[in-house]
This record gives structure tokens, C-alpha cells and sequence, in this order.
């Protein structure tokens, strides 16, 4: 049997056929990609830095506003010892349930303020998505 003329040619690929398309597509794609997972990284990194010092800020500041208490607990006992030391009491438990109220709801207020994470990722990711979106249309 013979093969006709044209059969081989079919077979062949064409000049600007999907499989051409693909491969000038691919490295335009495989660029996107390491873009916006090299914005993740720079993210992560930002936010892990920025976590750390606060951790430090927090642990510092804490252990200096312990002491301080401690010492003003000692000195408020000593003080009325003597006459008032059931009232004295009384009044630093209730002075420090109110201070951990309002430290429990200012944290709430700033977990809630923050910004959502990744959020200049996400936003390119969604820019992305729209121009693909309107290059399908195209």
C-alpha cells in the first residue's frame, strides 16, 4: 500500500498549532509563577521578622510590668498592713481583673484590625486570573 500524499502532512504539525502555542505560552508562565512565589517568600519573610520582634517586644515588656506590680503589690501590703490588708488585697485583684479585661479585648480589636496575610500575593494572583480571563474572552 501506498501512503497518500496528504496523510503525511496531516500528521505533521502545523506552524501556530496548539502545541506551538503551549510551548511560547510556557516560560511566560513558568516566569509568572516564579514571580509570585518569590512576592510569597518575600511575604512570609516580612511577616515572620515582624512576628519575632513583637514576640521580643511583648516578652520584654511584660517581664518589665511584672516587676513593677510585684513591687507595687509588696508596697501597697505593706502599707496597709496594719490596718486595711483584706480591703488592699481586694482592691489589686480587682485592679488587675480589670487590666487583663481590657489587654484580653484590645487584642481581640487588633486581630481583628489586621491586614489579611499574603494580602499583595493574593492581589496579584486575582490580577492574573482577571487578565487570563479576559484573554480567553479575547
Amino acid at each position: 500500500m501506498s501512503e497518500q500524499p496528504g496523510a503525511a502532512e496531516g500528521a505533521r504539525r502545523t506552524p501556530g498549532g496548539l502545541f506551538d502555542s503551549l510551548r511560547s505560552i510556557g516560560p511566560s508562565l513558568l516566569a509568572l509563577l516564579r514571580t509570585r512565589l518569590e512576592l510569597f517568600g518575600i511575604e512570609v519573610a516580612e511577616e515572620r521578622a515582624r512576628l519575632a520582634t513583637l514576640a521580643l517586644l511583648a516578652l520584654a515588656g511584660g517581664l518589665c510590668v511584672a516587676m513593677a506590680l510585684l513591687i507595687f503589690n509588696v508596697l501597697v501590703l505593706a502599707w496597709f498592713w496594719d490596718t486595711h490588708r483584706i480591703a488592699a488585697i481586694v482592691c489589686l485583684i480587682a485592679l488587675y481583673a480589670l487590666a487583663g479585661v481590657a489587654c484580653i479585648v484590645n487584642l481581640r480589636t487588633r486581630l481583628a484590625a489586621r491586614r489579611p496575610l499574603f494580602e499583595a500575593t493574593m492581589t496579584e494572583l486575582k490580577s492574573d486570573l482577571e487578565a487570563l480571563a479576559r484573554a480567553r474572552q479575547d
